[in-house]
């Protein structure tokens, strides 16, 4: 289907590429995510309890009018505020990528001090100083932003610039279900937060949620504020509690949530390889890489991989490089892995400029030689060798992003016959030698699954499993992230070797 025919996918549905636009985000998922739960309350009242039962193990406790109202962004009703503020059955629900932990202490105390004069200038002389702080942090976090750089002169992580921005533009909570019935004395209110991609809650974000007057109205008191009522979880947890709740497809609300998690998984909040196989999409795939590298951020902890380290650069275009980190804490660029989608596979490499000669490092030669040697098709069909030259159209002095041509070329697929066995990699190692004197300066060690055809790759009639197996890898996201981690812990004694560490 059509993205643009997903009921929930509106038109500036905004992305990950600025803070605005993350706001936007977050805004229509939260949307998204109310509308389903409205609806569900309205088709079974039992399932909708279950569903809220779901999100912190009984921890919610409806009483007072049969249906809870929902709210999006800053309460409509006045009346209604005021009686979930003075309740004293009060939740935070934090929804994330990642599971969130919040804590208050002295570091972010002065922090939000700083930024609470800011927020909300009081008339006065100090006003026009105030807004001028403000606009100036607002170019900083922006700057941040693009950099992918904390702000370390605020004590602000990358992760939290773009809660911080928003923060800064007000404090009204994403969302709001409460009970609205006039008779009950303590009633249920849940205030929601969103976030999306790898942006992190602020804790002054959250404080300002439970002090301020669009939130809890707390003031001082929001501190003391029982940390076991502030609930976090994932976007993958929100679609797999709907999932349990086992809904009939053919009904209405079948559909509704059928299309819900279409739409969780569009925005790059579920990884479905499947799909952009099936339809590769920029827009998509440039939500499903990021998410992609957040996962494979999780498994290279589980190796034993030290020193590995991402670069985490904007995304520009769909790769990124993993180095051993250096004495500033950020990965070496040279050599490295990297790693990257686009309309042909999903790859990674060993890259290294030609002065590391790194095809005469003795891994990647015994590597090499495996791989020749091997006489499984599969295995052989996805390696293969590069020495190319890229040149910037038009260079001039300093620049270092824009259109390029390629200046020389020169790889090895290591599937054909002629590269199979030992001898190959000798002859291979003199003739890149003679390439390299000849213009060659980038090298790359490649693996790679290409997007295959599904209807191809479901054939059993076929010969050479290759597009079968290639599809079963984006079936099974894990399995594709366990073979690039093998990869990277096979060679990672060549990057160190490669590299001069003191």
């Amino acid at each position: 289907m059509d993205n643009h025919l997903n009921i929930f996918q509106a038109y500036h549905g905004g992305n990950l590429d600025s803070p605005d636009r993350i706001n936007r985000l977050e805004d229509n998922l939260t949307r998204a995510f109310i509308i389903t739960l409205k609806y569900l309350q309205e088709y079974n009242e039992e399932k909708f309890r279950d569903y809220l039962k779901k999100i912190k193990n009984n921890f919610i406790q409806i009483s007072g009018s049969k249906h809870l109202s929902f709210d999006l962004q800053n309460m409509t009703g006045e009346k209604a505020l005021k009686r979930v503020q003075k309740s004293k059955n009060k939740w935070v629900l934090l929804i994330s990528r990642d599971p969130y932990t919040f804590e208050w202490n002295d570091n972010y105390k002065i922090l939000f001090n700083k930024l609470e004069s800011i927020i909300d200038p009081k008339d006065g002389a100090t006003k026009e100083f105030h807004k001028k702080q403000r606009d100036n942090l607002l170019k900083q976090l922006k700057n941040s932003f693009d950099k992918n750089e904390d702000l370390s002169s605020l004590g602000i992580s990358s992760k939290e610039v773009s809660s911080v921005y928003t923060l800064l533009h007000g404090c009204r909570p994403d969302a709001w279900i409460y009970d609205d019935s006039a008779s009950a004395a303590s009633p249920l209110s849940v205030l929601v937060e969103a976030k999306v991609g790898n942006n992190q809650f602020s804790p002054s974000q959250i404080y300002r949620h439970l002090s301020g007057e669009l939130g809890y109205n707390l003031g001082a008191k929001a501190e003391k504020f029982d940390p076991k009522r502030i609930v976090s979880i994932t976007w993958m947890d929100i679609v797999k509690y709907f999932d349990e709740l086992k809904i009939n497809q053919e009904t209405i609300i079948g559909e509704i949530l059928r299309q819900f998690k279409e739409y969780i998984t569009m925005s790059g909040e579920i990884l479905d390889l499947r799909k952009l196989n099936d339809n590769y999409d920029e827009d998509f795939a440039k939500s499903q890489f990021d998410l992609f590298l957040n996962k494979l951020d999780e498994k290279i902890k589980l190796a034993d991989l030290p020193l590995l380290a991402r670069k985490c650069r904007r995304k520009t275009q769909l790769w990124d490089i993993y180095g051993l980190r250096g004495k500033d804490g950020k990965p070496m660029e040279n050599p490295n892995f990297t790693i990257g989608f686009d309309q042909t596979s999903v790859g990674c490499s060993l890259t290294a400029n030609k002065k590391r000669k790194f095809l005469l490092n003795d891994t990647v030669r015994n590597f090499l030689q495996n791989i020749a040697t091997n006489s499984d098709y599969e295995p052989r069909q996805r390696y293969r060798y590069c020495l190319q030259t890229n040149r910037l159209i038009d260079w001039k002095n300093g620049q270092q992003q824009g259109d390029k041509y390629q200046a020389f070329s020169f790889f090895v697929n290591f599937a054909e016959k002629q590269w199979q066995g030992i001898e190959s990699i000798n002859d291979l190692i003199e003739i890149n030698s003679t390439c390299m004197k000849k213009g060659g300066q980038e090298q790359m060690l490649v693996w790679n699954v290409d997007w295959v055809d599904s209807s191809k790759a479901e054939d059993d009639t076929r010969e050479t499993p290759l597009r079968s197996a290639n599809l079963d890898l984006f079936d099974n996201p894990d399995k594709l992230l366990e073979q690039i981690v093998d990869f990277f812990k096979e060679l990672y004694p060549a990057l160190l070797e490669m590299h001069n560490i003191e």
